[in-house]
């Protein structure tokens, strides 16, 4: 896992879903040191990297799933963290990290069940 810490102004680089092209977004976070980490996983026979971003009270884990370009907040978990990005939920838990379709319904299939690669 690669950390790095980058200066109060974060710059997130969003892949925009329309034909328009690359979009970027700006989030400042004044006062407060920003940690960033990369993290890739083994979801099946799929790789993923999911880059997580810490900034005073806010985290964010940002990753691509089919084609979108997916940036969840963490939310209350009893267990792990928990991130939340419209319908997607991306709950990591120690090397171990699932992602869910929450408009599937309770007793949906997981879209992915991952495993950090070391």
């Amino acid at each position: 896992m690669a950390v790095r810490l980058l200066p109060p102004l974060l710059a997130l680089s969003l892949l925009a879903a329309s034909a328009a092209g690359a979009g970027e977004l700006v989030i400042d976070f004044p006062g407060s040191q920003v940690e960033e980490a990369t993290v890739s996983y083994r979801c099946g026979s799929v790789e993923m990297d999911v880059r997580y971003v810490n900034a005073g009270p806010t985290s964010l884990a940002i990753f691509d799933w089919n084609g979108d370009r997916i940036v969840a907040a963490a939310g209350i978990s009893a267990s792990g963290v928990r991130y939340v990005s419209g319908r997607y939920v991306w709950w990591s838990k120690g090397g171990e990290a699932t992602l869910y379709d929450e408009m599937a319904g309770e007793n949906a299939a997981l879209l992915a069940t991952c495993a950090e690669r070391r």
